[in-house]
């Protein structure tokens, strides 16, 4: 047996708290309100500076401005309130976990970031809100979304570790004991809400064509490995066989996401290579938009800020932008463009507009993210996927018709679109023109109540463009046509006095029939049709379809003779 090495840090003891058994637990929307309730009584009774567990950058923000609002006296004056979560800078981060001067005590207010690792000097106090915002990948969308969820019992005890690590402490949890013994055990392996293309490629590449051929910690969710393999597909990556390709092994070559690496190669060989790491860079770091800027969800201004941010050209980059984002960001796309250099060619070799450069590259990235307007002037998008997506209200960017959506939320029926950029309808019909599809649809039109027959050109659930359709199958007009006859009902057709005469003959004479009330041998030997509304729309067939020749609306079939017609179906004993 191989040996086992243990080794337990030092820790000191935690006094854990817990809400009363019978407390209702704080609403996730209004954990803020609940930790500042906590985070008073803390004040006012305990001395020691304190770390705040909250879900998210929103909630470290109320809170940070409720302890804002409190009056200066409060408990030994003023602490110093640090955030502590990833977009922070460097020097920012720093200023939440180093010691305060003497006599001053801090607050640290931080997301999961200071769950594990980090020593944060000074705190003998943590109160945990219990939540995490998690972001799991749904393979049925191909989007991630954002979960508001409550940790697990390990995690529970890695934040209440924060409080000992440098003496006894004490740890207030927002959850009654009893919420404590239904938390999970442990959290939900990566593996398990994760994008998994990276991984699939890596299968592929491995000569893997089933996850059951390996053991596995946590295997992988089938329907995320599908979806991975169709996105793979068509990228170029892997074959129908799920082989590998050529153009797969390069993806693999660029240490990027195979999206992004598509995005960098195919960028390489138009001549745009640069600009296309520098898009990959941009999306694979944090975001170098500040929060006192004004927020866009357009790519088109970020990659003009980075590049003049690259050139140092005047002091408009200062205004709104992390400069050591910035910096950062400027790295990651040189490391890209080193890796990325044998498939460069000359510089503008496919001449893309600058003005078209973004949209172009995140539509290599996200082909099945191409999104059209529902309507004019509209924030609400219809995905080439068949998802709908939407701009928050205002956004500049949704003046455009067609967009690529990078980054969405897919929590919602309708996803939220935190990053895209605009992409001409004349781009789409270069870049993708093999999968462009151009087919005749005929339906029926309740509005003008007749048959409409167009041409559609499509990119998957995307209507790029439909006209009148010339010449068409009769078969496919007649049968829009009863359709359109059987949602408006019988009585679009032209019932004149003999016709129903006609049908009410019949209908009494069955009625006769069924209830034994003629001794006439004749009448009872009698088989007459069924002509109610129920029969005859079932039936349109068999008994209108043969006196329909050049009928496309039902203002043409008002010329038919219905009591021609329906005697027509009864033969010479049952016309007697």
């Amino acid at each position: 047996n191989a040996p086992v090495v243990t080794s337990e840090g030092q820790s000191f003891p935690v006094e854990t708290v817990y809400l009363p058994d019978k407390a209702p637990l704080p609403e996730p929307g209004r954990i803020s309100e609940a930790v500042m309730r906590r985070l008073e009584q803390v004040l006012a009774e305990e001395t020691g500076s304190v770390l705040v567990f909250l879900p998210g950058v929103r909630e470290i923000r109320q809170v940070e401005n409720a302890l804002g609002a409190l009056p200066p006296g409060q408990g030994d004056g003023m602490p110093i309130v640090a955030p502590l979560y990833g977009d922070l800078s460097r020097e920012q981060q720093d200023r939440a976990i180093q010691p305060c001067a003497a006599g001053r005590r801090k607050i640290v207010l931080a997301t999961n970031i200071a769950e594990t690792s980090l020593t944060i000097e000074g705190i003998s106090i943590v109160i945990d809100s219990g939540l995490e915002r998690q972001a799991r990948f749904d393979p049925g969308s191909g989007m991630n979304r954002l979960d508001t969820v409550f940790i697990s019992r390990d995690s529970a005890d890695q934040r209440r570790g924060r409080a000992g690590r440098l003496g006894p402490g004490k740890c207030y949890r927002l959850w009654t004991p009893a919420q404590q013994q239904r938390m999970a055990r442990h959290g939900t392996p990566e593996i398990l809400r994760s994008d998994l293309a990276p991984l699939a490629l890596e299968l592929a590449n491995w000569g893997v064509r089933e996850t059951g051929e390996l053991r596995w910690l946590d295997p992988p969710n089938a329907g995320a490995v599908a979806q991975a393999r169709e996105l793979l597909r068509e990228l170029g990556a892997i074959d129908d066989e799920s082989r590998i390709t050529a153009h797969g092994r390069q993806l693999l070559d660029t240490g990027a996401h195979p999206r992004l690496a598509h995005m960098m190669i195919r960028g390489a060989e138009a001549g745009h290579g640069f600009d296309a790491c520098l898009l990959a860079a941009l999306l694979t770091e944090r975001d170098i938009l500040t929060a006192s800027g004004e927020h866009t969800a357009d790519v088109a201004p970020r990659l003009a800020l980075l590049r003049a941010f690259r050139q140092e050209v005047g002091t408009a980059c200062a205004y709104g932008v992390n400069r050591q984002q910035c910096r950062l960001v400027l790295r990651s796309a040189a490391e890209f463009q080193r890796r990325i250099r044998r498939h460069e060619r000359q510089a503008g070799a496919e001449a893309i507009d600058d003005r078209d450069l973004p949209g172009v590259l995140l539509a290599w990235a996200y082909p099945d993210r191409i999104a059209r307007s529902r309507h004019a002037a509209s924030n609400r998008y219809l995905l080439r996927s068949g998802k709908g997506a939407f701009l928050d209200a205002g956004e500049a960017l949704a003046k455009a018709e067609f967009i690529v959506a990078a980054d969405l939320d897919g929590r919602q029926r309708e996803a939220r679109i935190w990053l895209a950029a605009e992409i001409p309808l004349q781009q789409i019909e270069v870049r993708f023109a093999g999968d462009i599809t151009r087919d005749t649809g005929v339906s029926w039109n309740a509005q003008t109540q007749s048959v409409d027959a167009v041409t559609r050109t499509c990119l998957g659930a995307i209507v790029l463009e439909q006209q009148p359709a010339g010449d068409l199958a009769p078969d496919a007009v007649l049968a829009a046509l009863l359709a359109g006859i059987r949602q408006c009902g019988l009585d679009c057709l032209p019932w004149d006095r003999r016709a129903q005469a006609l049908r009410q003959r019949v209908r009494f004479l069955r009625r006769q029939q069924q209830g034994g009330a003629t001794d006439d041998p004749m009448l009872g030997a009698l088989t007459l049709p069924d002509l109610s509304d129920a029969a005859l729309s079932d039936h349109l067939e068999d008994w209108l379809l043969p006196y329909l020749d050049a009928h496309n609306s039902i203002r043409k079939l008002q010329a038919l003779d219905l009591h021609a017609i329906l005697l027509g179906t009864l033969n010479h004993a049952q016309q007697q």
